[in-house]
């Protein structure tokens, strides 16, 4: 509780700038991120004390008011960001390298083998999907979302069926209707409910697919466990505009074909 006291004097001289108009400044990715870290590790210390006290105890009550008013103030759309159920993970232990889809060195050798031998990037991917194979892709850009499906069948998931959506909600009616996604690439940020809004509903439903977060948020740690907690299988690093570049695609196919080798050596159940 020192330390939250500690805590709480820092942030509210950040949160009091940014609620006045003059002094309030554009709160970029990167601070964002910055600060949601200090408040996932302040809330995970928070949390401990839930063996010790009764969640009615009013210093430790107004301590979890608190960190949820600091999460909306850093971005109002991370509201109960910090309400989202913790799901126990029998499945698998938290790693940062397999959360993030370091490429393993297996992989590596491969790749290196392929250029070695005048090979090119479309050749570090031998990852393959029967058609069989949903995928769900979540994202509030019409500029990622049109780009996706334009590379569709050539060089973004051959084969596999591909969906897009730009709000949660008809995400979870496609589920409820009865289609079956193996995989969701989601975006954490999405007005209306963004992926750990729509990762809480489909894990509480005993949804068994693979979730993986497509965000600007930087790897980290914390954030990594903060998301594995919540039901996540992985997280890939996507900057603000990537859709723009020309190697992302090859980025991303080979990530997620590292979560693919992880799953099989490991046998994870999703």
């Amino acid at each position: 509780m020192e330390k939250f006291s500690e805590f709480k004097k820092e942030m509210d001289v950040w949160l009091y700038y940014q609620s006045k108009a003059i002094e309030r400044h554009d709160v970029s990715i990167a601070e964002q991120a910055d600060i949601l870290d200090r408040i996932f590790a302040m809330n995970l210390e928070l949390s401990r004390l839930r063996n010790y006290i009764s969640p009615n105890d009013p210093a430790y009550k107004e301590a979890c008011e608190y960190m949820r008013y600091a999460v909306q103030g850093v971005n109002p759309m991370l509201r109960g960001l910090l309400d989202a159920k913790l799901f126990a993970r029998v499945d698998r232990k938290y790693s940062f390298q397999e959360f993030f889809l370091y490429t393993p060195l297996e992989i590596l050798r491969r790749q290196q083998e392929i250029l070695s031998n005048g090979g090119n990037l479309e050749q570090l991917i031998f990852l393959s999907f029967p058609s069989s194979f949903k995928i769900a892709i979540l994202n509030d850009s019409e500029d990622v979302l049109s780009k996706m499906e334009s590379l569709h069948e050539t060089v973004l998931f051959p084969e596999a069926t591909l969906h897009t959506y730009k709000n949660a909600e008809d995400l979870l009616s496609s589920i409820h209707s009865g289609i079956r996604y193996d995989l969701i690439l989601t975006d954490l940020i999405v007005p209306g409910g963004g992926g750990l809004y729509l990762t809480a509903i489909l894990r509480e439903e005993n949804f068994s697919g693979a979730i993986i977060a497509l965000s600007a948020y930087k790897e980290d740690r914390t954030f990594g466990r903060n998301l594995f907690d919540r039901g996540f299988d992985g997280m890939i690093e996507a900057h603000i505009g990537f859709e723009k570049g020309e190697k992302w695609p090859f980025k991303l196919m080979g990530q997620i074909q590292n979560y693919y080798y992880y799953k099989n050596l490991y046998d994870w159940s999703r």
